[in-house]
């Protein structure tokens, strides 16, 4: 009698569950490997090299049955918990994975943080109240900013700490990234000491000058350095500058150099001056008495030119170089003060030099590295938090303290406490007295089962939001969900076990009639898969299916397919793959509060014509090629029944009518695709190494395009592009298979392209370990003909085709037999998927059985 229970309890002490589980929570927590496009003009991704160990640590947790109330405190305030396990660090990829990328400003990426806390966790749809109060709900802009200031003052640690205690910090990945950063440090010092002269220059010209000296004019009845910060950012001056100057400035009240100036901005109406000084400002006439923006002009050209390294003999002329060049002059601005002169091309610079660690850590992170967390630490100075006036990060208001929402707080609400701010966020968020965080998760839970949540709006439990189709049903599973220690897998076993859960999909006329939407659960809901569903089944249906747990992803799009399960894939933020999207997989770009299921033409499409389908339709047909009867083990496999008289009947007479698969161009076996070393000098192939993965059209060395560490060749049907290094020459590889004579056509070119080099072509002939040049043709951005009118070869003889230096080319040759069977190989004919075969009869029935709606849909 208590079979199923059995089953339940088996299911959810699995290691698999936890994969399947965590893949819904990812959705919720906007899980992606890259923070977004940094590039779009090379499709550069910028990579979080050790996102994996958030998975991972997601799927642990939810093997491990943490329960949900430390679940979200580990995810928010991990490194603040006292007597926490090192390893837990990796759940700060809740808040650190955030979406960047070329055109997400600061605000953005805060926003971010603070939408997925608030929707995630709480149903409430708190960024809706960053430019105004809330329209619907009782959250006030200032309610939105106290969370945004917690989160503004987070950053990713300077060095990503390691999970475990005991690895290594003297291996060869920890040297490396010393190394590594000690150059980078040594780069960006040397290029300050060259900058910080250049900037101060810079700011003794005359517009410099001027726009300073205005600045102050124009602030002048501004109080404090914060009312001068904000007037600065909204009027584009550098504060710390404007500052100098009008501290400089209150100390020459007595300096006649500058008695016009005072007058002239209205500040001194009857200040003394003496004849000298007269003298000095006179030399560019009288100023006007009421024009700042003139007099700042006179004084900023007077005083450039006089900016002169060594002394003047005149003594007025030096008084006025003394302006810029004495110890206390505004202009004379310490070394230690670089970052508050510099501008923000050079902090680009810095950054992309920074940027070069990075890459070092997704080296490491895919070399085998001691897995890092992807996590968060506090800025060691918080900035205070203010209101932005609609929103507008420059237009600061009131000052707010960090603190939770004043909607949600029983009592009197008071601040955070520094430097516990998240952690404190973490404890309000699950203390038991909060009405939503319970409930908010039981109804994510029932609609990952049942397709719908009780609150038909997961993500919005405000006013807007739907009401609850059974309150009482969620009050007394948040009561219960709470009193039994916030066990999710307490909440699963209440909820499979249910006699709504175990309903049969069955239609029934007059419940129907009654209730449509089946908002009273008379009947189970009828689903199709979802992306992950599918493509892990139809990976176990094949017998390909790794099942190996954690680890880094790995691409799910490119050939040779990956065979792990999809929350194993690869996830780029900015390039979801078609397959993906087209089976509504949910976007990382953002928190999902709910995945829509649709029934599209482009599945079909995509079921039909897949690269990766056909290869599990191959799989499966070899798997019931031992089988007594094919057909009865594909439908039992497949459908877990046997097929009908009729369903066989059917199979039987698709086996014996289909066609036979055309055969396919067999010259393309004569080709190969790879990247080596040519030796100019020696005239040989030193090295070549087939490209191992194929992937829109393209031969390469990375499984994932867009790969910041890929910059090895690339070859096409075309052509191709070399990478950075020697070893990383494009070579297309031609191989004989009979003794005679070959002609060779072509065409090498290059597009337009002012700083690139020369393209060099060569076809190096390679036979019993001898080399020799054939041919060799440059092209610089134009077109060439590669011709050879005859070449004799043999079986076993191998022609290169190598392009050195320069960047994208063309290159499409022609070979012809000159004897014998008259036989042409032609490069961008020849040029095919390694997939790029057809199926057989049994391949193509196993294709149909796949793609029917009883292997795709669960009732």
């Amino acid at each position: 009698p208590d079979a199923f229970a059995r089953v339940v309890d088996r299911l959810l002490a699995s290691p698999h569950y936890g994969e399947r589980w965590a893949r819904h929570w990812l959705d919720v927590a906007r899980y992606s490997d890259t923070v977004g496009m940094i590039d779009a003009g090379r499709n550069l991704q910028q990579w979080f090299p050790f996102a994996y160990t958030y998975r991972d640590w997601v799927v642990r947790a939810l093997n491990e049955d943490l329960p949900y109330d430390q679940f979200i405190q580990q995810q928010l305030a991990a490194d603040k918990l006292p007597n926490n396990e090192r390893k837990n660090l990796a759940a700060l990829g809740f808040i650190a994975l955030s979406r960047g990328g070329l055109n997400a400003t600061k605000e953005e990426r805060i926003d971010d943080k603070v939408d997925v806390v608030s929707r995630g966790l709480l149903g409430l749809t708190v960024s809706c109240a960053r430019c105004h109060n809330h329209k619907f709900d009782p959250i006030p802009t200032a309610d939105y900013y106290s969370l945004y200031t917690i989160f503004a003052n987070v950053k990713e640690p300077d060095e990503l700490p390691l999970l475990d205690n005991t690895a290594s910090k003297d291996d060869k990945f920890a040297r490396e990234l010393a190394d590594e950063r000690a150059k980078i440090e040594k780069d960006i010092a040397e290029r300050r000491q060259k900058r910080y002269p250049e900037l101060k220059a810079l700011y003794r010209t005359a517009p410099e000058i001027a726009k300073c000296l205005l600045g102050v004019a124009q602030a002048r009845e501004l109080k404090t350095d914060k009312e001068l910060e904000k007037f600065a950012q909204e009027k584009d001056y550098n504060a710390y500058m404007l500052k100098r100057w009008r501290d400089y400035l209150a100390r020459q009240q007595d300096n006649d150099i500058w008695t016009m100036w005072h007058r002239a901005v209205g500040q001194v109406p009857n200040l003394p001056h003496s004849a000298d000084g007269l003298g000095v400002v006179g030399q560019v006439g009288n100023l006007p008495h009421n024009s700042a923006s003139e007099a700042a002009d006179i004084y900023g050209k007077l005083l450039a030119a006089h900016d002169k390294p060594e002394p003047f003999a005149d003594a007025q002329a030096e008084r006025l170089r003394q302006v810029l060049h004495s110890s206390d002059a505004p202009t004379s601005v310490p070394f230690v003060d670089y970052e508050k002169i510099h501008h923000s091309v050079d902090q680009g610079e810095e950054r992309n030099k920074r940027r070069k660690l990075d890459n070092v850590f997704l080296r490491q992170a895919y070399a085998g590295a001691p897995p890092r967390a992807q996590c968060i630490e506090d800025n060691p100075k918080p900035e205070p938090g203010f209101v932005f006036v609609r929103g507008n990060a420059k237009n600061k208001g009131e000052k707010v303290e960090p603190q939770f929402l004043q909607i949600l707080c029983e009592d009197t609400r008071k601040p955070f406490a520094k430097g516990r701010e998240r952690l404190e966020l973490a404890q309000s968020i699950t203390d038991a007295r909060n009405p939503l965080t319970a409930r908010v998760m039981i109804n994510r839970v029932w609609a990952w089962h049942f397709g719908t949540g009780i609150v038909a709006t997961p993500s919005d439990f405000g006013t807007r939001g739907d009401a609850p189709s059974h309150p009482e049903l969620l009050d007394y599973l948040a009561r219960g969900l709470i009193e039994n220690g916030w066990s999710l897998k307490w909440l699963h076993r209440q909820i499979v076990l249910s006699r709504a859960y175990q309903q049969s999909s069955a239609d029934n006329a007059t419940a129907r009639a009654a209730d449509p939407e089946n908002k009273l659960l008379w009947h189970f809901n009828r689903r199709r898969m979802d992306w992950e569903e599918l493509r892990d089944t139809l990976l176990s249906v094949s017998g390909k299916l790794d099942a190996r747990l954690g680890g880094l992803p790995e691409s799910a799009i490119v050939w040779p397919f990956a065979q792990r399960r999809t929350i194993y894939a690869f996830l780029d933020r900015a390039l979801v793959p078609n397959d993906f999207r087209a089976f509504d997989f949910a976007s990382p770009d953002a928190h999902t509060p709910q995945r829509y299921l649709t029934t599209v033409a482009q599945q079909a499409l995509l079921m039909m014509n897949a690269p990766f389908t056909h290869e599990q339709a191959r799989g499966l047909a070899a798997r019931s090629a031992n089988a007594s009867d094919r057909i009865e083990w594909l439908y039992r496999t497949l459908y877990g029944r046997a097929p009908s008289r009729e369903e066989i009947a059917l199979g039987k007479q698709f086996i014996q009518t289909a066609a036979a698969p055309q055969p396919m161009n067999d010259k393309r076996a004569a080709w190969q695709y790879g990247q080596g070393d040519y030796d100019e000098k020696a005239a040989r192939v030193t090295s070549f190494t087939k490209l191992p993965f194929f992937a829109n059209g393209q031969w390469r060395n990375s499984a994932m395009p867009g790969d910041p560490r890929d910059t090895t060749a690339i070859i096409h049907a075309a052509g191709g592009l070399p990478g950075e290094g020697k070893s990383q020459t494009p070579i297309r590889r031609w191989t004989s298979d009979f003794d005679g004579r070959l002609k060779l056509t072509g065409s090498l070119s290059h597009p337009s392209c002012g700083k690139c080099k020369d393209r060099f072509g060569y076809v190096v002939s390679l036979r019993d370990g001898r080399a020799g040049v054939l041919g060799k043709w440059s092209a610089q951005q134009s077109a060439v003909a590669t011709e050879l009118a005859e070449i004799t070869v043999q079986r076993g003889d191998v022609l290169d085709f190598i392009v050195t230096s320069g960047n994208e080319h063309n290159w499409p040759v022609v070979i012809e037999r000159l004897d014998g069977n008259k036989d042409v190989w032609d490069s961008v004919r020849d040029f095919r998927a390694p997939y790029d075969q057809p199926l057989t009869a049994w391949e193509r029935y196993a294709q149909v059985l796949l793609m029917a709606a009883e292997f795709m849909t669960i009732e």
